[in-house]
């Protein structure tokens, strides 16, 4: 019968700097950011689910499609959709 060991394996933390894509989506997150007015800048967090939805819901020069058709299989509804069903 063979014993196991558990050996602790070491690694680097997660540096965002080196992961091009992360970088590269962080920098658009911050440009629509960047957008609102001063008043409304103070409450970004309020934001952020309607950021996200936005950026997965826009095409992608990359691929030609957006983020969310690519993860769900399907067109994302938006607001404009709502009124049309």
């Amino acid at each position: 019968m063979q014993s196991h060991t558990n050996e602790k394996i070491s690694h680097k933390k997660l540096n965002p700097q080196g992961n091009e894509m992360c970088e590269k989506f962080n920098r658009t997150l911050l440009s629509i950011l960047g957008t609102p007015k001063s008043a409304k800048k103070r409450i970004w967090k309020a934001y952020g689910g309607p950021l996200l939805y936005y950026y997965t819901s826009t095409s992608q020069a990359s691929t030609g499609y957006c983020p969310y058709l690519l993860m769900f299989g399907r067109n994302p509804r938006l607001p404009m959709d709502v009124n049309s069903v």
